[in-house]
């Protein structure tokens, strides 16, 4: 399909990337990007979004979605709950069983300050987590991102803040591969402000939902092919970032 607004969008790319990560809490290394002012920083446990690459005709093509799972590099991790996990009904009723079992804050019920009973719970709801069929099913070696990056200084990437980008970094750095810049990125967090006004809210699913009232016939067709399920799945996630990327061209100056 010809996209004014995809052109615009890509800045004079002809690939543009649009993907969210859900993280890996990882605690006590070196050389990373720590989250501010707390003592953990994020890798990549599931990465999801879709790939638009512009042919000679000026043509986008929307290439398959992709969705990754990744097993987390160090022992030393957080537990993992099922609002932010690409699992099955029955796959979150367990974690959420064994989070009200550990009973503390989630983000905080890291291997290393855990008594040995929880330290077993905690790798019990990973090993659920890592088996649970459609994680199972997309899981990946960590060198996947490596291909993954290749794209990068080709493309735009279009994001909602720089956190998934700076996991990805963080799993280079550890795993001694070289990461790559992108091109160009769109981070839709920049209009946090305007949208919390626009929308009364800036979160993700909330912004989407208020945009989604008013878009117009052609990001309405693009919207029509991109994947749809719920806010906190990768993909759904890319979706709603894209749309409110594009919406931005005509409502705010990208």
């Amino acid at each position: 399909m010809k996209s004014s607004k995809l052109d615009k969008l890509s800045h004079g790319q002809d690939i543009i990337i649009c993907f969210d990560c859900e993280f890996w809490h990882l605690f006590d290394k070196e050389n990373v990007n720590y989250i501010a002012e707390r003592d953990y920083f994020f890798i990549p446990r599931e990465i999801g979004g879709f790939i638009y690459t512009k042919n000679s005709k000026g043509e986008w093509k929307l290439n398959k979605p992709f969705f990754v799972s990744l097993n987390p590099i160090s022992e030393d991790i957080s537990l993992p709950i099922s609002q932010f996990a690409s699992v099955n009904i029955e796959t979150a009723a367990k974690l959420d069983q064994i989070k009200d079992e550990i009973g503390m804050n989630w983000v905080d019920a890291h291997f290393s300050i855990l008594d040995n009973e929880k330290q077993k719970l905690l790798k019990k709801a990973i090993k659920i987590y890592e088996n649970d069929p459609y994680i199972k099913k997309h899981n990946k070696s960590h060198s996947w991102i490596k291909d993954f990056l290749e794209l990068f200084p080709k493309s735009t990437i279009v994001i909602k803040g720089l956190e998934d980008i700076k996991a990805i970094e963080n799993l280079c750095i550890l795993k001694g591969y070289e990461y790559k810049e992108p091109k160009k990125i769109v981070d839709i967090a920049r209009w946090n402000k305007k949208f919390k006004k626009y929308c009364g809210s800036a979160k993700l699913e909330q912004t989407f939902l208020c945009v989604k009232e008013n878009l117009d016939s052609e990001i309405s067709e693009i919207l029509d092919h991109l994947p749809k399920g719920n806010a906190h799945n990768p993909l759904m996630d890319s979706t709603m970032t894209l749309i409110i990327a594009l919406f931005t061209l005509k409502s705010f100056k990208l």
